[in-house]
């Protein structure tokens, strides 16, 4: 069965979804480097509807666990909070909280301070270091909605698939 009309509610519902993630990361103030917001996309393949982010995003929503990831998910995370941090401003300071100066050791300390910070206690203290928990929301908010979207997408179709059978018989 073609199922055009159910495609068509999937995107529909892609460009929703993808709309409230924007939206409920950018209030929770996750918009420092603006990446997680242009990373929001989504595709509709054999009727099924995939959404894709920066690889953070899970993070930010959902917290972390504590405790060791892998040698090569630690540099990813230190490559991002080096960016994240030049966007905030937030520069090196020594043990007395004096500025110092933003050399590469300095700002690559600073850098693995922070790393290990989150490994230790979590992603963001405003949220308790449990996550803001963006994807979950947007998730209560419209999983009903998707739901009535792809139910008439999929009723169209079959209608449309049973109005062909009476025609050729």
């Amino acid at each position: 069965m073609e199922n055009t009309n159910l495609n068509k509610a999937l995107n529909e519902a892609g460009k929703f979804i993808n709309e409230r993630f924007k939206a409920e990361a950018k209030e929770k103030g996750h918009i420092a480097t603006e990446k997680l917001d242009k990373s929001f996309r989504y595709t509709v393949v054999a009727n099924e509807l995939k959404f894709f982010s920066e690889e953070y995003a899970k993070a930010i929503s959902g917290g972390v666990s504590k405790g060791n990831g892998s040698k090569e998910a630690f540099k990813r995370k230190m490559i991002n909070i080096e960016e994240w941090a030049s966007k905030k401003g937030i520069v090196p300071r020594d043990k007395n909280g004096k500025f110092l100066k933003r050399t590469k050791s300095a700002i690559r300390n600073m850098v693995f301070n922070i790393s290990v910070g989150i490994g230790r206690n979590g992603i963001s203290k405003r949220f308790g270091y449990k996550g803001s928990g963006f994807i979950q929301t947007v998730k209560d908010q419209t999983g009903k909605k998707l739901m009535e979207m792809i139910d008439e997408g999929y009723r169209k179709d079959l209608e449309a698939k049973l109005d062909t059978i009476k025609k050729t018989k």
